[in-house]
């Protein structure tokens, strides 16, 4: 996911550990440093395989045992908002507060 620390290589979640996949002001800002094109699109969908390691470059993902694909529904959704109502030239002003509650303003 975005907050892997590897790309070509596993990264390791302990038992018993909080990791946090996803940091939603690093998304937004991301995102709206993308709709003024000043950089990529972020990433916000995280694939987790369960008791075997990933990525693995001799067994492609498709014959990992157990694979989940987590895709946070804010961002499914604000996605899906912008595609459908905001062109990409307009200025669009992201925020998140403490709370999680996040407002679209352009």
């Amino acid at each position: 996911g975005p907050m892997a620390q590897h790309i070509d290589q596993p990264n390791k979640l302990e038992r018993e550990k909080t990791f946090k996949l996803l940091d939603i002001p690093t998304f937004l800002n991301a995102l709206q440093n993308n709709l003024q094109g000043k950089g990529q699109m972020p990433s916000y969908q995280i694939e987790l395989c369960f008791g075997e390691e990933y990525p693995d470059p001799i067994v492609p993902k498709t014959r990992k045992l157990i694979m989940a694909q987590v895709v946070p529904l804010f961002a499914v959704e604000l996605m899906r908002r912008l595609n459908l109502g905001q062109s990409q030239e307009k200025r669009l002003n992201l925020s998140s507060n403490s709370a999680g509650k996040m407002t679209l303003e352009g």
